[in-house]
């Protein structure tokens, strides 16, 4: 070969390496907009979830709908298991992330559920397993559209597991009451033994895990989920009422600079368009009253929205309102079905623990006519986070004064009495069924 025929060749190397590379750059590009990458992106950054992932804070709650819930993975080695615990977790969080398509694969599953016994979903929860408590019962359709799955089932579940057993992964269900459920989950042993063994297992228990050995454990709610360190909760400040209305107003299809005005008797401030009307009232609540052509409404494919469609539309509604405003976000803690029309009740949470009102009120209340907003009453309250941690009470003592209240689960959480302080502490809840009215708590 002569020394040009070699110039030549070494040119055409070259130009094949270059080509190479810039295939191989387009292909790694290409390859990064997949939901693939994305996915097993959050994979490696989620490698490990150490107790200290405790703290998770959301994304942007202005964007979407957040919930509060506790969370618990369960490993087992050599015939010992044990808990991975989270009790301030988020919905937008990346431990649940982590977990959210394996429960949705599992909700969208067209299969028939059995009734089992409470003693059957406890035991299942000892072995290889993931539990997510959403707190409160809400409809299946709605938990499911929190994982990215569609499903049109109403029925009330507050707790869902994935459990290994010996003829597969099941999914299980509690109704926050007294029923239970199962049924085969399209998971196999292998992904959630793997999920699993992603947590670092020891920093927390079940109260049913130590209730065998007597004491105070045996008084609580079996299901009642402590972690082995307590969150630091800090203080918040609180104060009422919005600082910007017309953000209210617009949000509403209200025109801000509208005169059609007047104030009643007992201070309320009412302000009309046509037969609708917004009321704010003298101790800061605020109500909308629809009616007319111009009325409010949210998306959904029926006539009738879905449990997920009528929360996450009236959440994206009043969150527009009140976050941009020092709020804390809302989130359903109850959607129930009153003939045509949905009562969609909301909560708020603060480190991602909910808060309980001191007269047993709501954050808002939403009542829809089909896909129509019919009425709303909000109740705005602004927090901001202080330096300073709330003194909880240790977990012994809580669990000697929750034995005043027998079966009753005990959980952290905020009580806001109207005053100018938040702090955290202990609540011990009975009487939480699918009913939500029928339930209450009382402070530690």
């Amino acid at each position: 070969m002569t020394e040009q025929e070699l110039q030549e060749q070494e040119e055409l190397d070259f130009r094949q390496n270059v080509a190479i590379a810039l295939l191989a750059v387009m292909a790694v590009l290409l390859f990064s907009r997949t939901e693939l990458f994305r996915l097993g992106w959050e994979t490696l950054g989620d490698a490990v979830f150490t107790a200290e992932a405790a703290e998770e804070q959301p994304e942007a709650a202005e964007d979407g709908l957040t919930v509060p819930l506790r969370f618990a993975a369960t490993g087992v080695y050599g015939g010992v298991y044990g808990r991975y615990v989270i009790v301030n977790m988020t919905s937008r969080g990346r431990s649940f992330r982590a977990v959210r398509r394996l429960f949705g694969d599992a909700l969208s599953a067209p299969l028939p559920f059995e009734e089992i016994g409470r003693d059957d979903f406890l035991s299942a929860l000892r072995g290889t397993s993931l539990y997510c408590d959403f707190l409160t019962p809400l409809p299946l359709s709605f938990l499911a559209g929190l994982t990215g799955a569609e499903l049109s089932d109403e029925r009330p579940a507050r707790s869902l597991a994935l459990a290994r057993g010996r003829d597969g992964v099941k999914l299980c269900l509690w109704d926050g009451g007294e029923t239970y459920l199962r049924r085969a989950a399209p998971i196999t042993r292998r992904e959630l033994d793997e999920l699993a063994s992603r947590y670092e297992l020891g920093s927390g228990s079940f109260a049913a895990d130590l209730s065998d050995a007597g004491g105070a454990y045996g008084n609580v709610a079996p299901l009642s989920l402590f972690p082995s360190e307590l969150p630091s909760l800090p203080v918040y400040s609180a104060s009422g009422g919005l600082t910007d209305i017309d953000l209210l107003m617009t949000a509403f299809l209200f025109n801000p600079l509208t005169k059609s005005r007047y104030t009643e008797a007992n201070g309320t401030q009412v302000i009309m368009d046509g037969v609708r009307s917004v009321r704010f009232r003298a101790n800061g609540s605020i109500y909308y009253q629809g009616g007319g052509g111009a009325d409010l409404s949210i998306e959904g494919a029926g006539e009738i929205p879905t449990g997920w469609e009528a929360a996450a539309g009236c959440a994206a509604l009043l969150n527009e309102i009140l976050v941009p405003q020092g709020c804390a976000a809302v989130y359903p803690r109850e959607i129930r079905r009153e003939g045509g029309a949905t009562v969609v009740r909301f909560g708020c949470a603060l480190d991602n623990v909910p808060v309980f009102y001191a007269d047993g009120g709501f954050a808002a209340v939403v009542t829809l006519d089909g896909k129509k907003i019919a009425s709303a009453e909000i109740r705005p309250r602004r927090y901001a986070a202080t330096d300073t941690d709330s003194m909880l009470l240790p977990l012994p003592q809580a669990l000697g004064l929750a034995g005043l209240y027998p079966g009753a689960e005990l959980s952290l959480g905020y009580q806001d009495a109207g005053g100018e302080r938040l702090h955290a502490q202990w609540f011990a809840s009975f009487g939480a069924g699918a009913d939500a009215e029928a339930s209450g708590c009382a402070e530690i």
